[in-house]
């Protein structure tokens, strides 16, 4: 299914934009000397790139083979850390990283549907290729697993702590954040939904 122009776009600009804000938040941690998620940030920043290249293929920074390692590595590091928060908190204190392992699985299948479409990986063919076609429950199941850990998230947002400090430390909030993780998901989840 063709998606519009100005739709791809869209979630380009957002994508892009989550990028840029968590490039921002590891910029003014490390300077400051302020705690944030380096692992989380990072992430958002390669992911938000790398979005934003299959959204809209002028912008594509990331070949469909890398692209495939270094999401399949991601997912596998968030489901290790998963798996070592859930064992040492019952649950509770790693919940979050399940959105990342959604994440990360949704980037890897979708530049192996693009790697499937086009092996030599010299091109992105956007998100209307063809490799997406050999699994497309696994890309719904993936668009509806990122769709609903963005609702967790967005219910989470009045529980977060704010931030009382002067300017500086509000790029650090948790609601911001929350709110990075509520875009990144729903702009994978749109174009994982048409692939289908």
């Amino acid at each position: 299914m063709a998606n519009p122009a100005w739709l791809m776009i869209g979630l380009a600009v957002v994508t892009l934009s989550t990028a840029a804000y968590c490039a921002g938040r590891l910029v003014y941690a490390q300077a400051r000397r302020q705690p944030t998620d380096f692992a989380v940030d990072a992430f958002h920043v390669v992911m938000g790139v790398a979005m934003a290249g299959m959204l809209v293929p002028s912008l594509a920074a990331v070949p469909n083979r890398t692209g495939l390692l270094a999401f399949g590595a991601a997912t596998a590091w968030f489901a290790a850390t998963l798996i070592r928060g859930w064992r040492a908190h019952r649950g509770s204190a790693s919940a979050a990283h399940a959105g990342h392992v959604l994440g990360g699985a949704a980037m890897a299948y979708m530049f192996w549907s693009m790697h499937s479409a086009d092996p030599s990986g010299m091109s992105m063919p956007g998100m209307t290729h063809p490799g997406a076609e050999q699994l497309p429950a696994v890309g719904v199941v993936l668009a509806f697993g990122l769709l609903g850990y963005a609702w967790w998230t967005t219910l989470r947002l009045a529980g977060l702590t704010r931030v009382a400090a002067p300017a500086g430390p509000r790029l650090l909030a948790p609601r911001l954040a929350a709110c990075c993780e509520v875009a990144m998901s729903v702009a994978m989840a749109v174009p994982l939904i048409a692939l289908a």
